[in-house]
């Protein structure tokens, strides 16, 4: 929590304490086989360009599919998580915090 202070202290007095924390080691869990990481035929999206990753008012499109670089591996779905995250901070307020 001291991380996430320091980050949004100068947002908020203070980030509460959750009230909860689930932890999952998935590779102990009998049932997870991995994930779907969907293949497109060859230019499929290649008329949609950057509009996958273009925001639709308030909602914001992230995920590895919408990564600039990395699609379809977790390195790409962080990327996508961090460009979606500096993308809702301006949107909320102009700053990017990220």
């Amino acid at each position: 929590m001291k991380q996430f202070n320091d980050a949004f202290g100068t947002v908020v007095d203070k980030v509460p304490e959750p009230i909860n924390i689930i932890e999952k080691d998935w590779l102990k869990d009998p049932w997870f086989l991995g994930g779907p990481s969907p293949v497109m035929k060859p230019r499929l999206l290649k008329g949609a360009g950057k509009s996958i990753r273009d925001p639709f008012k308030n909602i914001h499109f992230i995920g590895t599919e919408t990564s600039i670089v990395w699609k379809e591996y977790m390195e790409g779905a962080i990327r996508s998580g961090i460009r979606g995250a500096r993308e809702v901070t301006e949107a909320l307020d102009g700053l990017a915090y990220l």
